[in-house]
């Protein structure tokens, strides 16, 4: 061991020696050393741009909604008899009654107009609306076409049918104590539950108390007998029903004299559409047709009439201020 030592002590004396030979001496530099700014900038650039193109395209190939009103009869196979612009932000029926003469109040009559054709051979005195889900606006589509029928000397009644998240109450600024769940549970009349909302013309009944058990009410005798009541005393009956992903729309269809389904577009995706239609063949109903709602009112023909008839009007309005 000591002879391995040493050899390897003079082995590594012997080896340790550098060597350093100068070939070009150092320069100092004259500016600073660091990142190509321009160069960056452009690479940053250029890559967002990509970046953004790419989450557009995955944003539009995700996307199931309807875009084209054309879509909503392909997808459905029945008839758009309705179609409504942009609904106003002012919900309610002050809207109609101070603009009558507005887009939103024609695309209404429109529909009521559609409505009474295809009720010639069959009267269609109890019309339910609904929706393939919910957000697509049918409880507001419902209580226009109700002042709408009731604007040609019609006497209309509407139910807030929808006992899971009625609305129409607060749409309408009624309380919602009593209503529709006490004609099954008490011994209320229809008078003590109805209240009426323009004259002698449009009249209401809200949703009530919440039950625990919507569909058996809704699928009762007691309901059919109920708009039974309300046809002989009344001559439209609308009714305001949950949307179709839940079973009270689907017995409440075999009730009344037809259907009427609201598709927003923008909004209403292709694959519940699908699932409506199916449902609404299953349940053997009377699809009336398809309200097209929120489509863009820049195509219209008369699109710049409306709109310059609500610009006069504010100038009017000024004038008078």
């Amino acid at each position: 061991y000591q002879s391995t030592y040493a050899d390897l002590l003079s082995t590594t004396n012997t080896s340790a020696v550098n060597t350093i030979t100068v070939f070009e001496a150092a320069t100092i530099p004259v500016y600073p050393v660091g990142p190509k700014i321009p160069l960056v900038v452009a690479v940053s650039v250029l890559g967002g741009l990509l970046l953004g193109v790419l989450a557009s395209y995955l944003i539009e190939f995700l996307d199931d909604s309807i875009k084209d009103v054309n879509e909503i009869s392909t997808a459905m196979a029945v008839p758009i008899i309705g179609t409504i612009s942009q609904l106003p932000k002012e919900q309610g029926l002050d809207y109609l009654r101070n603009n009558p003469h507005s887009m939103v109040a024609d695309s209404f009559h429109m529909l009521r107009v559609n409505l009474n054709f295809l009720g010639v051979d069959q009267p269609l005195h109890t019309i339910l609306v609904s929706s393939p889900g919910p957000g697509d606006g049918k409880s507001t589509v419902a209580i226009y076409l109700a002042y709408t029928m009731a604007t040609g000397n019609k006497s209309v009644v509407i139910i807030d049918a929808d006992l899971r998240h009625p609305k129409l109450h607060t749409i309408l600024g009624q309380p919602n104590d009593k209503g529709l769940t006490d004609l099954f549970s008490n011994d209320a009349k229809i008078d003590d539950v109805l209240t009426r909302i323009d004259d002698d013309r449009v009249f209401f009944i809200a949703a009530g108390s919440a039950p625990p058990n919507p569909v058996d009410l809704l699928a009762s005798k007691k309901m059919e007998a109920l708009l039974t009541a309300l046809k002989i005393k009344y001559d439209v009956v609308i009714v305001d029903c949950p949307p179709l992903i839940v079973p009270d729309a689907s017995v409440l269809a075999e009730k009344v004299d037809g259907v009427l389904l609201v598709v927003r577009t923008d909004h209403t995706s292709k694959r519940s559409i699908h699932l409506a239609s199916e449902q609404m063949k299953r349940a053997r109903a009377r699809v009336l047709g398809v309200v097209a709602n929120g489509v863009s009112s820049k195509p219209h023909y008369y699109g710049s009439y409306y709109q310059s008839d609500e610009n006069h009007k504010k100038v009017k309005k000024q004038k008078s201020n």
